[in-house]
């Protein structure tokens, strides 16, 4: 990215690959560097991130179109804060990361991967494979933006891939999750596979 102007720098449709490129976001640019985001109720969007190089040099925050300073965001959206056009319910999103990178140095304030449903009765599925994430992951399984989010669902599974902080500070997380309601409670399942902790899911 050259430019300083708001938005993500890539935003993938569904059926859409991106595969062997290196993607870097502008210092000090609001806005992410790949969006895999809904486009209107009922909406499907499933596509996939391979051999990618992600650079995010931004601190993560909140701008009026919905979080900024994220790797890879992938959310159900409310477009317009309480006002029509009403949010995306019902929307389901996809993305599958397989052998990439994702880079976050922003001093300790970086994110890899954004999970959010800020829409009812919508889902997001995100299977991370053979990756590198820079910035831990920070998910939901939704937030109200201020329309109340019901009946959603978060499912992120994680097979063989290493969380790293890239600032060179010690990160206090490496991963933040909630849900959008008390009950049912959050499910969690863990594996490992010989010494090493390296296939993890959960469900929000």
């Amino acid at each position: 990215m050259t430019a300083d102007v708001p938005g993500d720098v890539l935003t993938l449709g569904d059926r859409v690959t991106v595969r062997r490129l290196a993607l870097e976001d502008l210092s000090g640019r609001s806005g992410n560097v790949i969006g895999i985001v809904s486009r209107h109720d009922q909406d499907r969007v499933s596509a996939t991130i391979a051999e990618t190089e992600i650079v995010n040099p931004n601190a993560h925050g909140v701008g009026p179109q919905g979080p900024t300073g994220r790797g890879l965001a992938v959310l159900t959206l409310n477009p317009n804060l309480g006002a029509d056009p009403l949010p995306h319910a019902g929307a389901s999103m996809t993305a599958r990361v397989t052998r990439s990178l994702i880079r976050s140095p922003a001093m300790g304030t970086g994110c890899g991967l954004f999970a959010f449903n800020f829409a009812p009765s919508a889902s997001i599925s995100v299977d991370v494979s053979g990756s590198v994430i820079g910035g831990g992951v920070i998910a939901s399984g939704g937030v109200s933006r201020p329309d109340a989010v019901n009946d959603s669902r978060t499912v992120l599974a994680s097979d063989h891939n290493p969380y790293r902080d890239d600032t060179g500070i010690r990160a206090r997380h490496s991963a933040s999750v909630g849900t959008c309601r008390a009950a049912p409670e959050p499910r969690f399942r863990f594996r490992t596979r010989g010494r090493r902790a390296t296939h993890y899911a959960f469900t929000l």
